[in-house]
């Protein structure tokens, strides 16, 4: 684990000037690098404050709410912080329920938490501006080149005006034609690049959310919860965010571009148009529905057997060293490959269905321009080449907009609506129930909700430094707690015991009697159903259970409990960091703790000792 901060260059996007911006020149340099040689992670740009991981996640989490919307007190006053995905469990949290024969509690249908609200909180403001662009591209540069293209095209009609006036005038429908192109370029790459960038952002939102969610989840819970899952959430879920912001906007824009390329194509060709769209129409909304339906099926399929491949490889990975030593390696092997197998299957369906959606682009442009063309003439109109160039051109954007922009945007939106209620469902699992601790009180509150500092923390806080390393006596007096809720028998019954302070105590047992249950208790990642546990280290006092209430008691608010994981792991770096975990190398408890382990043989062993 590498706690040290990289230093990397400043993103040049920083003090940008407009010009800049607009053509994004400012990126040429990692461009002209990259032609002369292969990037380095040094040549990585640092991102934007916007950006960032921690902004980003806190961004989705923190809205400002007064304490009396929700009763939270903290230490930072008047106003308290809660997560925008926060604020859904409290909506939640707050309605009225009825509870069924078991006691469990039956909530309304509209009562779950919604990630997708507080999804369209956070991107509500950087959509309309997305949305905005793209109005300015779809309706505007788009729709307006087949005009100017149809009057440049009428200039050079077989005895038109070819004066100087119609020349110049010619002229000037050219370069109308070429401005809005290049705003046409223009636009849709910032629609392109801001559309990427909410949904770079939304994916990392989210993936600090689920983060954060592993971390808070209940010992129970987490033991029913693949890895796989995890995994694929955060590496494939939530890369649906990219494509749906994309597309989104097409599904309601597209029908407006419709409107208008009708009025103005109207006077050319009258009602033929609406034939021509209806012909487009016929065809494309059948095949869209299925696409769109067929995809949606498809996708929740693969998500349930890509969680089912990755959990049993990781698995697999976990225990090869059984695996190799009763040369299982066939039977697995078989296993694995029928579960990939199945998982093909579905991705293959997924693709057929999309080359199928695909490949309409091809036909159903042609086919629908040849069927107008035709029946303009066999109603007596004059076909001229400004009318057929200018009507191609308009159907290719219809075809465009009609059969893969908004098709498009209707998929991504039923994707993502799969991954964000994946998401959700994991964002609701239970988490860890913090048992509250009773401590010495150090602060008071005002009359105004303010918390007032007195000189009694630095004396509590002086004292307890002074017999931070003191030894602790552990109580526990009839104390009762368990996995799940409502559970009989309960993991831990009526249980009292003593361990004295400064001594050795190891518990023995069967499995499943609760061993691992009293550790975890003492952790509180195990909620205390009842009874009293006691950790102190002012020893000249006799504990008395009489005199205190259920719950946690510790006289040190600044105890601190060493944790020693019965599963051994590592992660990707050298023995030291491994060791270090994260915290500052101080050479002369880096000895202590080394000598005390007996790894000083260890490390002569290995080829670079402790940096190996």
């Amino acid at each position: 684990m590498d706690n040290k901060k990289r230093v990397q260059k400043e993103n040049p996007a920083n003090g940008a000037n407009p010009l800049s911006t607009l053509f994004l020149w400012y990126t040429r340099h990692i461009f002209w690098e990259s032609n002369r040689r292969d990037l380095t992670f040094d040549d990585i740009y640092d991102p934007l404050e916007a950006d960032e991981s921690e902004r980003l996640g806190n961004q989705l989490e923190r809205t400002r709410i007064t304490m009396n919307q929700i009763q939270q007190v903290d230490l930072v006053g008047r106003k308290s912080y809660i997560t925008e995905w926060n604020r859904e469990l409290e909506k939640r949290r707050q309605l009225e329920y009825a509870l069924n024969s078991e006691g469990k509690k039956i909530l309304p249908k509209h009562a779950k938490a919604s990630l997708s609200k507080a999804l369209v909180r956070m991107f509500f403001w950087q959509n309309a501006w997305l949305a905005l662009i793209q109005i300015v591209n779809f309706l505007v540069f788009v729709v307006v080149q087949p005009i100017f293209l149809g009057w440049v095209i009428d200039y050079f009609k077989v005895g038109q005006d070819v004066s100087t006036a119609a020349r110049d005038k010619a002229l000037l429908y050219v370069t109308w034609m070429i401005l809005a192109k290049l705003g046409n370029v223009v636009m849709i790459h910032h629609g392109y690049r801001v559309s990427w960038l909410m949904g770079m952002r939304a994916r990392v939102a989210c993936c600090t959310l689920i983060y954060r969610k592993t971390l808070r989840l209940n010992k129970s819970v987490l033991d029913q919860t693949a890895a796989g899952q995890v995994v694929n959430l955060m590496s494939n879920d939530v890369s649906r965010f990219d494509q749906f912001f994309m597309f989104f906007n097409n599904v309601w824009i597209t029908p407006i571009q419709i409107i208008l390329i009708v009025y103005v194509m109207w006077d050319s060709i009258g009602v033929l148009l609406m034939v021509g769209i209806a012909i487009l129409v016929v065809i494309a909304v059948p095949l869209q529905s299925i696409v769109i339906y067929t995809s949606k099926i498809l996708r929740s399929k693969i998500a349930v057997l890509t969680d089912t491949r990755v959990q049993l490889m990781s698995e697999l990975v976990a225990g090869i060293q059984v695996v190799k030593m009763y040369a299982w390696e066939k039977p697995f092997e078989k296993i694995v490959n029928k579960t990939r197998l199945a998982e093909m299957r579905k991705i293959t369906a997924t693709s057929h269905v999309r080359s199928i959606f695909l490949s309409s682009m091809v036909y159903t442009e042609r086919t629908t321009l040849f069927a107008t063309l035709v029946l303009f003439v066999l109603m007596g109109h004059h076909l001229t080449a400004d009318i057929s160039f200018v009507m191609a051109t308009y159907f290719n954007i219809l075809q465009l907009s009609i059969i893969y922009m908004m098709p498009s945007g209707l998929i991504a939106v039923g994707e993502a609506s799969v991954s964000i209620k994946r998401i959700q469902e994991f964002l609701l699992l239970d988490e860890i129930t913090t048992s509250k601790v009773e401590v010495l009180k150090i602060a008071e509150r005002s009359t105004k909700d303010e918390i007032i500092l007195t000189e009694k923390i630095k004396e509590v806080l002086q004292r307890d430094d002074a017999r931070a390393n003191l030894p602790v006596e552990i109580n526990f007096h009839r104390v009762s707690a368990n996995w799940v809720s409502g559970q009989l028998p309960p993991t831990l019954n009526e249980l009292s015991f003593k361990v004295e302070a400064g001594s050795l105590c190891a518990l023995a047992g069967t499995v499943g009697s609760g061993k691992s249950a009293i550790l975890n208790l003492l952790l509180r990642e195990l909620p205390l159903g009842a009874g009293i546990v006691s950790l102190r280290q002012k020893l000249d006092e006799e504990f008395s259970a009489s005199k205190q209430q259920s719950g946690f008691h510790m006289d040190n608010a600044n105890l601190k409990i060493s944790y020693a994981s019965q599963d051994a792991w590592m992660f990707s770096g050298t023995v030291r960091e491994n060791i270090l975990f994260g915290q500052e190398f101080d050479a002369e408890r880096y000895g202590e703790v080394t000598e005390a382990c007996a790894l000083r043989r260890d490390f002569e062993q290995l080829p670079k000792g402790d940096l190996t």
